[in-house]
Protein backbone atom coordinates (compact mmCIF):
# COMPACT_ATOMS: atom_id res chain seq x y z
CA UNK A 1 0.00 0.00 0.00
CA UNK A 2 0.90 3.78 -1.04
CA UNK A 3 1.74 5.74 2.00
CA UNK A 4 2.23 9.69 2.75
CA UNK A 5 3.48 11.50 5.63
CA UNK A 6 1.70 14.35 6.83
CA UNK A 7 3.00 16.50 9.56
CA UNK A 8 0.14 17.15 11.95
CA UNK A 9 -0.67 20.72 13.68
CA UNK A 10 1.50 21.42 16.44
CA UNK A 11 0.57 19.78 20.11
CA UNK A 12 -0.09 22.20 23.27
CA UNK A 13 3.35 22.94 24.71
CA UNK A 14 3.01 22.55 28.80
CA UNK A 15 6.07 23.39 29.47
CA UNK A 16 7.44 26.79 28.31
CA UNK A 17 11.17 25.83 29.20
CA UNK A 18 10.79 22.01 26.84
CA UNK A 19 9.84 22.61 23.40
CA UNK A 20 8.05 19.59 22.01
CA UNK A 21 8.89 18.25 18.04
CA UNK A 22 5.79 17.74 16.26
CA UNK A 23 4.96 14.31 15.66
CA UNK A 24 4.92 12.38 12.47
CA UNK A 25 3.25 9.23 11.63
CA UNK A 26 2.58 7.59 8.80
CA UNK A 27 -0.86 8.24 7.33
CA UNK A 28 -2.35 5.71 4.72
CA UNK A 29 -4.48 6.25 1.39
CA UNK A 30 -7.92 5.41 3.13
CA UNK A 31 -7.29 7.74 5.96
CA UNK A 32 -6.54 10.22 3.68
CA UNK A 33 -9.28 10.30 1.34
CA UNK A 34 -11.42 10.71 4.33
CA UNK A 35 -9.92 13.46 5.33
CA UNK A 36 -9.16 12.50 9.31
CA UNK A 37 -6.58 10.53 11.43
CA UNK A 38 -7.13 8.50 14.07
CA UNK A 39 -5.01 9.80 17.41
CA UNK A 40 -4.26 8.20 20.35
CA UNK A 41 -4.83 9.68 23.68
CA UNK A 42 -6.04 13.01 22.08
CA UNK A 43 -9.18 14.28 20.37
CA UNK A 44 -10.63 11.32 18.54
CA UNK A 45 -10.66 12.69 14.95
CA UNK A 46 -8.00 15.90 13.77
CA UNK A 47 -8.22 17.05 9.93
CA UNK A 48 -5.19 16.77 7.89
CA UNK A 49 -6.10 18.18 4.56
CA UNK A 50 -5.76 21.58 3.61
CA UNK A 51 -7.02 24.20 1.14
CA UNK A 52 -6.97 22.25 -2.55
CA UNK A 53 -5.02 25.47 -3.56
CA UNK A 54 -3.17 27.01 -0.68
CA UNK A 55 -0.49 28.16 -2.66
CA UNK A 56 -2.23 30.05 -5.42
CA UNK A 57 -4.03 33.67 -5.46
CA UNK A 58 -7.31 33.52 -6.85
CA UNK A 59 -7.25 36.99 -8.29
CA UNK A 60 -4.12 35.53 -10.74
CA UNK A 61 -6.63 34.25 -12.84
CA UNK A 62 -8.30 37.51 -13.49
CA UNK A 63 -5.77 38.70 -16.18
CA UNK A 64 -6.80 35.61 -17.95
CA UNK A 65 -10.62 37.06 -17.90
CA UNK A 66 -9.72 40.47 -18.79
CA UNK A 67 -7.96 39.81 -21.88
CA UNK A 68 -10.27 37.36 -22.85
CA UNK A 69 -13.22 39.70 -22.48
CA UNK A 70 -11.15 42.30 -24.37
CA UNK A 71 -10.71 40.43 -27.69
CA UNK A 72 -14.06 39.05 -27.32
CA UNK A 73 -16.19 41.90 -26.55
CA UNK A 74 -15.92 43.70 -30.09
CA UNK A 75 -16.52 41.04 -31.68
CA UNK A 76 -20.63 40.87 -32.53
CA UNK A 77 -19.86 44.61 -33.23
CA UNK A 78 -17.48 43.75 -35.35
CA UNK A 79 -18.87 41.15 -37.35
CA UNK A 80 -22.61 42.66 -37.68
CA UNK A 81 -20.87 46.04 -38.78
CA UNK A 82 -18.97 44.16 -41.13
CA UNK A 83 -22.12 42.18 -42.54
CA UNK A 84 -24.63 44.73 -42.74
CA UNK A 85 -22.01 47.22 -44.82
CA UNK A 86 -21.67 44.22 -47.26
CA UNK A 87 -25.17 43.92 -47.94
CA UNK A 88 -25.98 47.50 -48.00
CA UNK A 89 -23.21 47.62 -51.06
CA UNK A 90 -24.87 44.31 -52.38
CA UNK A 91 -28.38 45.92 -53.06
CA UNK A 92 -26.71 49.49 -53.29
CA UNK A 93 -27.95 50.82 -49.95
CA UNK A 94 -24.71 52.03 -48.90
CA UNK A 95 -24.15 55.76 -48.08
CA UNK A 96 -20.15 57.62 -47.92
CA UNK A 97 -20.88 58.93 -44.11
CA UNK A 98 -21.52 55.60 -41.73
CA UNK A 99 -22.02 57.73 -39.13
CA UNK A 100 -25.46 59.26 -40.38
CA UNK A 101 -26.84 55.99 -41.56
CA UNK A 102 -28.88 57.86 -43.56
CA UNK A 103 -30.90 55.32 -45.87
CA UNK A 104 -32.14 53.49 -43.11
CA UNK A 105 -32.98 56.94 -41.17
CA UNK A 106 -34.85 57.49 -44.42
CA UNK A 107 -36.62 54.50 -44.50
CA UNK A 108 -38.39 55.11 -41.05
CA UNK A 109 -41.40 56.33 -40.36
CA UNK A 110 -41.62 60.27 -38.08
CA UNK A 111 -45.37 59.20 -37.33
CA UNK A 112 -45.63 58.77 -33.17
CA UNK A 113 -47.33 55.63 -33.21
CA UNK A 114 -45.15 52.51 -33.47
CA UNK A 115 -43.70 52.32 -36.81
CA UNK A 116 -43.87 49.10 -37.84
CA UNK A 117 -48.23 48.76 -37.84
CA UNK A 118 -47.57 51.35 -41.10
CA UNK A 119 -47.07 50.71 -44.69
CA UNK A 120 -43.64 50.91 -45.49
CA UNK A 121 -42.06 53.46 -48.54
CA UNK A 122 -40.16 51.73 -51.14
CA UNK A 123 -36.85 52.43 -49.23
CA UNK A 124 -37.83 50.96 -46.39
CA UNK A 125 -38.91 47.76 -48.23
CA UNK A 126 -35.25 47.65 -49.86
CA UNK A 127 -33.31 48.34 -46.22
CA UNK A 128 -35.86 45.06 -44.97
CA UNK A 129 -33.20 42.50 -47.23
CA UNK A 130 -30.13 44.14 -45.52
CA UNK A 131 -31.42 43.21 -42.09
CA UNK A 132 -32.97 39.98 -43.37
CA UNK A 133 -30.11 38.82 -45.28
CA UNK A 134 -27.92 39.65 -42.29
CA UNK A 135 -30.26 37.63 -39.69
CA UNK A 136 -30.09 35.30 -42.32
CA UNK A 137 -25.94 34.68 -41.91
CA UNK A 138 -26.10 34.85 -38.35
CA UNK A 139 -28.78 31.68 -38.42
CA UNK A 140 -26.01 29.74 -40.63
CA UNK A 141 -23.31 30.91 -39.04
CA UNK A 142 -24.72 29.61 -35.34
CA UNK A 143 -25.44 26.12 -37.13
CA UNK A 144 -22.00 26.28 -38.76
CA UNK A 145 -20.14 26.25 -34.97
CA UNK A 146 -22.75 24.61 -32.89
CA UNK A 147 -21.57 21.25 -33.70
CA UNK A 148 -18.10 22.26 -32.84
CA UNK A 149 -18.68 24.21 -30.08
CA UNK A 150 -20.48 21.80 -28.32
CA UNK A 151 -17.61 19.04 -28.85
CA UNK A 152 -15.36 21.69 -27.09
CA UNK A 153 -17.08 22.02 -24.05
CA UNK A 154 -18.08 18.70 -23.44
CA UNK A 155 -14.64 17.48 -23.98
CA UNK A 156 -12.47 19.94 -22.58
CA UNK A 157 -15.34 20.91 -19.62
CA UNK A 158 -15.45 17.38 -18.36
CA UNK A 159 -11.89 16.74 -18.34
CA UNK A 160 -11.50 20.50 -16.12
CA UNK A 161 -10.85 18.54 -12.69
CA UNK A 162 -8.50 15.82 -14.32
CA UNK A 163 -6.38 17.63 -16.64
CA UNK A 164 -6.50 20.67 -14.08
CA UNK A 165 -7.24 24.58 -15.50
CA UNK A 166 -4.58 25.87 -17.64
CA UNK A 167 -4.88 23.91 -20.65
CA UNK A 168 -9.01 25.37 -20.72
CA UNK A 169 -7.77 28.55 -20.32
CA UNK A 170 -4.95 28.41 -22.89
CA UNK A 171 -6.89 26.80 -25.70
CA UNK A 172 -9.51 29.60 -26.08
CA UNK A 173 -6.50 31.63 -26.61
CA UNK A 174 -5.43 29.35 -29.42
CA UNK A 175 -8.80 29.41 -31.37
CA UNK A 176 -8.99 33.22 -30.79
CA UNK A 177 -5.35 33.34 -32.33
CA UNK A 178 -6.73 30.65 -35.60
CA UNK A 179 -9.78 33.36 -35.93
CA UNK A 180 -8.07 36.83 -36.67
CA UNK A 181 -5.60 35.53 -38.60
CA UNK A 182 -8.21 33.83 -40.96
CA UNK A 183 -10.25 37.21 -40.56
CA UNK A 184 -7.64 39.56 -41.57
CA UNK A 185 -6.99 36.96 -44.88
CA UNK A 186 -11.08 37.55 -45.35
CA UNK A 187 -11.46 40.89 -44.91
CA UNK A 188 -8.10 41.85 -47.25
CA UNK A 189 -9.26 39.50 -50.39
CA UNK A 190 -13.33 40.24 -49.24
CA UNK A 191 -13.76 36.45 -49.40
CA UNK A 192 -17.62 35.54 -49.27
CA UNK A 193 -19.57 34.78 -46.03
CA UNK A 194 -18.99 31.04 -46.48
CA UNK A 195 -15.01 31.98 -44.98
CA UNK A 196 -16.46 33.94 -42.25
CA UNK A 197 -18.40 30.79 -41.01
CA UNK A 198 -15.17 28.85 -41.09
CA UNK A 199 -13.14 31.08 -39.14
CA UNK A 200 -15.70 30.78 -36.50
CA UNK A 201 -15.91 26.89 -36.64
CA UNK A 202 -12.00 26.93 -36.13
CA UNK A 203 -12.12 29.08 -33.24
CA UNK A 204 -15.48 26.93 -31.65
CA UNK A 205 -12.97 23.99 -32.25
CA UNK A 206 -11.11 25.40 -29.15
CA UNK A 207 -13.29 26.07 -26.74
CA UNK A 208 -14.57 29.64 -26.49
CA UNK A 209 -15.49 32.69 -23.66
CA UNK A 210 -17.70 30.06 -22.14
CA UNK A 211 -14.72 27.74 -21.40
CA UNK A 212 -12.55 30.38 -20.23
CA UNK A 213 -14.70 31.63 -17.42
CA UNK A 214 -15.61 27.81 -16.63
CA UNK A 215 -12.25 27.52 -15.75
CA UNK A 216 -11.87 30.90 -14.10
CA UNK A 217 -14.33 30.07 -11.96
CA UNK A 218 -13.19 26.26 -11.13
CA UNK A 219 -9.68 28.08 -10.33
CA UNK A 220 -11.50 30.73 -7.60
CA UNK A 221 -13.50 27.64 -6.23
CA UNK A 222 -9.91 25.83 -5.71
CA UNK A 223 -8.48 29.07 -4.12
CA UNK A 224 -11.13 30.68 -1.69
CA UNK A 225 -13.27 29.36 1.42
CA UNK A 226 -16.80 28.36 1.16
CA UNK A 227 -17.96 31.42 3.24
CA UNK A 228 -15.89 33.53 1.06
CA UNK A 229 -16.67 32.68 -2.53
CA UNK A 230 -19.51 34.85 -3.78
CA UNK A 231 -17.53 38.18 -3.59
CA UNK A 232 -14.77 36.58 -5.55
CA UNK A 233 -17.49 35.63 -8.13
CA UNK A 234 -18.90 39.06 -8.40
CA UNK A 235 -15.35 40.48 -8.99
CA UNK A 236 -14.90 38.45 -11.64
CA UNK A 237 -18.00 39.09 -13.06
CA UNK A 238 -17.66 43.23 -12.45
CA UNK A 239 -14.59 42.71 -14.40
CA UNK A 240 -15.55 41.59 -17.42
CA UNK A 241 -18.18 43.43 -17.89
CA UNK A 242 -15.87 46.25 -17.32
CA UNK A 243 -13.04 45.30 -19.81
CA UNK A 244 -15.61 45.27 -22.28
CA UNK A 245 -16.38 48.93 -22.24
CA UNK A 246 -13.29 50.39 -23.57
CA UNK A 247 -13.30 47.56 -26.52
CA UNK A 248 -17.02 48.27 -27.52
CA UNK A 249 -16.50 51.98 -27.63
CA UNK A 250 -13.23 52.11 -29.24
CA UNK A 251 -13.89 49.68 -32.33
CA UNK A 252 -17.97 52.23 -32.14
CA UNK A 253 -15.64 55.32 -32.24
CA UNK A 254 -13.11 53.68 -35.15
CA UNK A 255 -15.61 52.58 -37.20
CA UNK A 256 -17.38 55.26 -37.87
CA UNK A 257 -14.53 56.39 -40.10
CA UNK A 258 -12.39 53.08 -40.61
CA UNK A 259 -12.40 49.56 -41.62
CA UNK A 260 -11.61 46.46 -39.61
CA UNK A 261 -7.72 45.47 -40.22
CA UNK A 262 -6.83 47.33 -37.22
CA UNK A 263 -9.70 46.43 -34.57
CA UNK A 264 -8.65 43.10 -35.78
CA UNK A 265 -5.18 43.15 -35.58
CA UNK A 266 -5.52 44.33 -31.97
CA UNK A 267 -8.00 41.59 -31.32
CA UNK A 268 -5.25 38.91 -32.32
CA UNK A 269 -2.47 40.90 -30.06
CA UNK A 270 -4.34 40.67 -27.33
CA UNK A 271 -5.21 36.84 -27.56
CA UNK A 272 -1.04 35.95 -28.33
CA UNK A 273 -0.57 37.77 -24.63
CA UNK A 274 -2.90 35.61 -23.07
CA UNK A 275 -1.49 32.55 -24.75
CA UNK A 276 1.84 33.62 -23.24
CA UNK A 277 0.69 34.58 -19.54
CA UNK A 278 -1.11 31.10 -19.35
CA UNK A 279 1.68 29.24 -20.63
CA UNK A 280 4.37 31.29 -18.66
CA UNK A 281 2.52 33.21 -15.59
CA UNK A 282 -0.47 31.33 -14.72
CA UNK A 283 -0.30 28.82 -12.06
CA UNK A 284 -2.15 25.88 -11.56
CA UNK A 285 -5.20 24.97 -8.79
CA UNK A 286 -5.02 21.60 -9.06
CA UNK A 287 -2.69 19.82 -6.87
CA UNK A 288 -1.94 16.59 -9.00
CA UNK A 289 -0.86 18.62 -12.14
CA UNK A 290 1.30 21.25 -11.25
CA UNK A 291 4.65 19.85 -12.19
CA UNK A 292 3.22 18.58 -15.60
CA UNK A 293 3.99 20.49 -18.62
CA UNK A 294 0.87 21.87 -20.57
CA UNK A 295 1.71 19.58 -23.64
CA UNK A 296 1.26 16.67 -21.22
CA UNK A 297 -2.03 17.98 -19.17
CA UNK A 298 -3.96 18.29 -22.47
CA UNK A 299 -2.64 15.10 -23.33
CA UNK A 300 -4.37 13.62 -20.55
CA UNK A 301 -7.80 14.67 -21.51
CA UNK A 302 -10.06 11.15 -21.59
CA UNK A 303 -13.57 10.50 -22.63
CA UNK A 304 -14.65 8.50 -19.39
CA UNK A 305 -15.16 11.64 -17.28
CA UNK A 306 -18.02 13.10 -19.84
CA UNK A 307 -20.02 10.16 -18.21
CA UNK A 308 -19.14 11.60 -14.61
CA UNK A 309 -20.92 14.94 -15.80
CA UNK A 310 -23.83 13.28 -16.00
CA UNK A 311 -23.82 11.38 -12.84
CA UNK A 312 -22.85 14.20 -10.55
CA UNK A 313 -26.83 15.01 -10.95
CA UNK A 314 -27.62 11.90 -9.75
CA UNK A 315 -25.91 11.44 -6.75
CA UNK A 316 -27.86 10.81 -3.73
CA UNK A 317 -27.08 13.82 -1.51
CA UNK A 318 -28.53 14.75 2.16
CA UNK A 319 -32.08 16.57 2.74
CA UNK A 320 -32.89 18.49 -0.74
CA UNK A 321 -29.33 19.18 -1.88
CA UNK A 322 -30.08 17.12 -4.90
CA UNK A 323 -33.46 18.29 -6.23
CA UNK A 324 -31.90 21.94 -5.43
CA UNK A 325 -28.70 21.44 -7.27
CA UNK A 326 -31.18 20.26 -10.29
CA UNK A 327 -33.16 23.13 -10.16
CA UNK A 328 -30.81 25.59 -9.71
CA UNK A 329 -28.78 24.07 -12.68
CA UNK A 330 -31.78 24.23 -14.80
CA UNK A 331 -32.86 27.89 -13.32
CA UNK A 332 -28.48 28.48 -14.09
CA UNK A 333 -29.40 27.32 -18.05
CA UNK A 334 -32.43 28.77 -18.36
CA UNK A 335 -31.18 32.21 -17.95
CA UNK A 336 -28.25 32.25 -19.85
CA UNK A 337 -30.64 31.12 -22.84
CA UNK A 338 -32.45 34.38 -22.07
CA UNK A 339 -29.38 36.36 -21.69
CA UNK A 340 -27.59 35.06 -24.68
CA UNK A 341 -31.12 35.52 -27.30
CA UNK A 342 -30.88 39.25 -25.82
CA UNK A 343 -27.08 39.76 -26.43
CA UNK A 344 -27.21 37.79 -30.12
CA UNK A 345 -29.75 40.36 -30.96
CA UNK A 346 -28.34 43.60 -29.61
CA UNK A 347 -26.55 45.14 -32.61
CA UNK A 348 -28.58 43.94 -35.19
CA UNK A 349 -31.57 45.04 -33.50
CA UNK A 350 -30.27 48.75 -32.79
CA UNK A 351 -28.89 48.83 -36.35
CA UNK A 352 -32.11 48.49 -37.42
CA UNK A 353 -35.22 50.71 -37.99
CA UNK A 354 -36.74 52.63 -36.18
CA UNK A 355 -33.32 53.60 -34.38
CA UNK A 356 -30.74 52.99 -37.59
CA UNK A 357 -27.45 52.96 -34.74
CA UNK A 358 -24.47 53.11 -36.11
CA UNK A 359 -21.06 51.51 -34.08
CA UNK A 360 -20.52 54.38 -31.75
CA UNK A 361 -24.67 54.29 -30.75
CA UNK A 362 -24.30 50.25 -30.08
CA UNK A 363 -21.33 50.57 -28.36
CA UNK A 364 -22.70 53.41 -25.99
CA UNK A 365 -25.77 51.69 -25.25
CA UNK A 366 -23.72 48.38 -24.38
CA UNK A 367 -21.33 50.81 -22.27
CA UNK A 368 -24.48 52.05 -20.02
CA UNK A 369 -25.43 48.42 -19.50
CA UNK A 370 -21.78 47.83 -18.23
CA UNK A 371 -21.15 50.69 -16.26
CA UNK A 372 -24.89 50.48 -14.88
CA UNK A 373 -23.90 46.67 -13.66
CA UNK A 374 -20.82 47.74 -12.10
CA UNK A 375 -22.62 50.23 -10.08
CA UNK A 376 -25.56 47.66 -8.83
CA UNK A 377 -23.00 45.39 -8.03
CA UNK A 378 -20.84 47.54 -6.23
CA UNK A 379 -23.64 49.11 -3.81
CA UNK A 380 -24.89 45.46 -3.39
CA UNK A 381 -21.28 44.50 -2.18
CA UNK A 382 -20.69 47.34 0.40
CA UNK A 383 -24.15 47.84 1.41
CA UNK A 384 -24.98 43.84 2.70
CA UNK A 385 -22.06 42.72 5.21
CA UNK A 386 -23.82 39.93 5.19
CA UNK A 387 -23.24 36.87 2.65
CA UNK A 388 -25.10 37.60 -0.64
CA UNK A 389 -26.21 34.15 -0.81
CA UNK A 390 -28.32 33.30 1.83
CA UNK A 391 -31.47 34.03 0.85
CA UNK A 392 -33.01 34.67 -3.58
CA UNK A 393 -34.25 37.73 -2.88
CA UNK A 394 -31.21 39.16 -4.76
CA UNK A 395 -31.46 36.70 -7.65
CA UNK A 396 -34.98 37.14 -8.00
CA UNK A 397 -34.76 40.98 -8.77
CA UNK A 398 -32.30 40.31 -11.01
CA UNK A 399 -34.40 38.45 -13.45
CA UNK A 400 -37.72 40.83 -13.15
CA UNK A 401 -34.81 43.47 -14.02
CA UNK A 402 -34.24 41.43 -16.91
CA UNK A 403 -37.35 40.99 -17.81
CA UNK A 404 -38.27 44.05 -17.82
CA UNK A 405 -35.22 44.73 -20.36
CA UNK A 406 -36.74 42.82 -22.41
CA UNK A 407 -40.17 44.19 -22.67
CA UNK A 408 -38.88 46.87 -22.86
CA UNK A 409 -36.14 46.03 -25.87
CA UNK A 410 -39.59 44.35 -27.15
CA UNK A 411 -41.56 47.54 -27.16
CA UNK A 412 -39.78 50.71 -27.58
CA UNK A 413 -40.29 52.82 -30.91
CA UNK A 414 -37.75 55.53 -29.09
CA UNK A 415 -34.11 55.01 -28.67
CA UNK A 416 -33.79 56.53 -24.78
CA UNK A 417 -36.04 53.34 -24.32
CA UNK A 418 -33.42 51.00 -25.33
CA UNK A 419 -31.47 52.95 -23.11
CA UNK A 420 -33.70 52.84 -20.10
CA UNK A 421 -33.85 48.91 -20.89
CA UNK A 422 -30.08 48.68 -20.77
CA UNK A 423 -29.83 51.01 -17.23
CA UNK A 424 -32.67 48.13 -15.59
CA UNK A 425 -31.26 44.58 -17.50
CA UNK A 426 -27.89 45.54 -16.03
CA UNK A 427 -29.08 44.37 -12.72
CA UNK A 428 -29.47 41.43 -13.53
CA UNK A 429 -25.58 40.87 -13.65
CA UNK A 430 -26.12 40.48 -9.49
CA UNK A 431 -28.41 37.42 -10.17
CA UNK A 432 -25.76 34.37 -11.82
CA UNK A 433 -22.76 34.79 -9.50
CA UNK A 434 -24.92 33.72 -6.07
CA UNK A 435 -26.46 31.33 -8.30
CA UNK A 436 -23.30 29.99 -8.97
CA UNK A 437 -22.16 30.20 -5.41
CA UNK A 438 -25.22 28.50 -4.17
CA UNK A 439 -24.62 25.62 -6.68
CA UNK A 440 -20.43 25.22 -5.06
CA UNK A 441 -22.40 24.89 -1.46
CA UNK A 442 -24.23 22.02 -2.34
CA UNK A 443 -21.44 19.41 -4.19
CA UNK A 444 -18.15 18.04 -2.53
CA UNK A 445 -14.77 19.95 -3.76
CA UNK A 446 -13.61 17.76 -6.64
CA UNK A 447 -17.18 18.63 -8.38
CA UNK A 448 -16.45 22.08 -8.40
CA UNK A 449 -16.06 22.10 -12.30
CA UNK A 450 -18.62 19.72 -13.19
CA UNK A 451 -21.46 21.10 -12.05
CA UNK A 452 -20.47 24.23 -13.82
CA UNK A 453 -19.70 22.62 -16.81
CA UNK A 454 -23.85 22.74 -17.66
CA UNK A 455 -23.60 26.11 -17.76
CA UNK A 456 -20.50 26.60 -19.72
CA UNK A 457 -22.47 23.79 -22.04
CA UNK A 458 -25.08 25.98 -23.01
CA UNK A 459 -22.72 29.03 -23.01
CA UNK A 460 -21.08 27.80 -26.09
CA UNK A 461 -23.97 25.15 -27.32
CA UNK A 462 -26.66 26.94 -26.15
CA UNK A 463 -25.12 30.68 -27.39
CA UNK A 464 -25.26 29.24 -30.63
CA UNK A 465 -28.12 27.94 -30.99
CA UNK A 466 -30.25 30.76 -29.28
CA UNK A 467 -28.60 32.89 -31.63
CA UNK A 468 -29.93 30.64 -34.72
CA UNK A 469 -33.44 30.66 -33.08
CA UNK A 470 -33.36 34.52 -32.02
CA UNK A 471 -32.28 35.39 -35.53
CA UNK A 472 -34.91 33.28 -37.01
CA UNK A 473 -37.49 34.83 -35.22
CA UNK A 474 -36.01 38.64 -35.76
CA UNK A 475 -36.41 37.47 -39.76
CA UNK A 476 -39.88 35.92 -39.58
CA UNK A 477 -41.47 38.44 -37.80
CA UNK A 478 -39.42 41.76 -39.35
CA UNK A 479 -42.22 43.25 -41.32
CA UNK A 480 -44.76 43.24 -38.85
CA UNK A 481 -42.84 43.41 -35.17
CA UNK A 482 -39.25 43.46 -34.64
CA UNK A 483 -38.97 43.43 -31.19
CA UNK A 484 -41.25 40.29 -30.63
CA UNK A 485 -38.22 37.82 -30.27
CA UNK A 486 -37.08 39.98 -27.15
CA UNK A 487 -41.06 39.78 -26.56
CA UNK A 488 -40.53 35.48 -26.14
CA UNK A 489 -37.17 35.91 -24.31
CA UNK A 490 -39.42 38.04 -21.10
CA UNK A 491 -42.07 34.72 -21.51
CA UNK A 492 -39.31 32.38 -21.15
CA UNK A 493 -38.51 34.13 -17.50
CA UNK A 494 -41.71 33.11 -15.85
CA UNK A 495 -39.90 29.82 -15.75
CA UNK A 496 -36.67 30.26 -13.82
CA UNK A 497 -39.07 32.71 -11.76
CA UNK A 498 -41.36 30.34 -10.17
CA UNK A 499 -38.41 27.67 -9.81
CA UNK A 500 -36.55 29.85 -7.88
CA UNK A 501 -39.46 31.12 -5.63
CA UNK A 502 -39.90 27.51 -5.38
CA UNK A 503 -36.25 27.35 -3.52
CA UNK A 504 -36.74 30.40 -1.63
CA UNK A 505 -39.57 28.49 0.09
CA UNK A 506 -37.88 25.37 0.34
CA UNK A 507 -34.13 25.82 0.95
CA UNK A 508 -34.67 25.68 4.96
CA UNK A 509 -34.58 22.32 4.17
CA UNK A 510 -31.34 21.68 2.49
CA UNK A 511 -28.62 19.92 4.43
CA UNK A 512 -25.55 22.34 3.91
CA UNK A 513 -21.57 20.36 2.95
CA UNK A 514 -19.87 20.27 6.11
CA UNK A 515 -16.00 21.23 5.13
CA UNK A 516 -13.41 19.39 6.46
CA UNK A 517 -11.73 22.61 7.45
CA UNK A 518 -12.34 23.74 10.78
CA UNK A 519 -15.75 21.98 10.53
CA UNK A 520 -17.52 25.16 9.05
CA UNK A 521 -20.48 24.88 6.74
CA UNK A 522 -19.84 24.97 2.96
Amino acid sequence: MVTHQYRLATPVIDDDNNRTKQPRRTVNDGEVNTNTVFLSGRKKTRNVSGPVSSTSQWWLVVPCLILITLASAPDLLILNDFIVRRYERQYGLDVSDRSQRTTCHQSSTSTPDYWYLHEYTSTGTDYNIVQQNAAKFNVKNSVATLIPSLFAIVLLGSNCDTIGRRPLLFLPFTGKVVRYSLMLIIITHDLPDGWLMVAHACEALFGSFGIVMLSALAYITDCTHESKRTRPFLIAEVVTLVARVVPVLAVGLWLQHFLYTIPTSVCLGLSVIGMLYVLFIQPESVQNMRNKSLILQITSIRLQPIIHCIQVFLVKRPGHNQQHLLLISITNILLLLMLFGYMSMFSLFAYGRPFCMNALDVGLLATTHAISACLFTLIITLLRKQQLDKAYSLPIIGLLALVSDLLLFGLAKSTWLLYMGAFIGSFFFITMPILRSKLSRLVEPHEYAIVFIAAAFIEAGGDKAMEAVSNAIYNASLHFLPGLVFLVLALLGLFPLLIMSYLAFSEKKTIPIISTINNTKV
